[in-house]
């Protein structure tokens, strides 16, 4: 009906036109984690990209559920596959190869 709720929808709440008002939890900040590249594999990244990658690192690009440190992890970045691992809040980056 207008101007009540959706029963159950959490967050929601009646405007006076009947519209619905969303409110968002705010999620909170990861810390940025340090990064960790061979200077010998930054240089296979173009220069122009290589602020943008460090910060993409440092954001800690892992699925929120993974923290295993021995895991490789890995993604696609300006036509490179980047691998890295993390532990003890230093992300380690391992390898960047040319995507095929």
């Amino acid at each position: 009906a207008v101007g009540q709720a959706v029963k159950g929808a959490a967050g929601l709440q009646p405007l006076a036109d009947g519209a619905l008002e969303v409110q968002l939890a705010a999620v909170p900040a990861a810390p940025a984690l340090a990064v960790d590249i061979p200077p010998d594999l930054l240089e296979r990244v173009p220069p122009e990209r290589r602020r943008a990658l460090l910060g993409v690192l440092a954001q800690d690009p892992r699925p929120r559920y993974q923290k295993d440190p021995d895991r490789v992890y890995g993604f696609g970045f300006a036509g490179l596959e980047v691998r890295f691992s993390v532990a003890d809040g230093v992300l380690t980056v391992r390898e960047i190869l040319e995507e095929p």
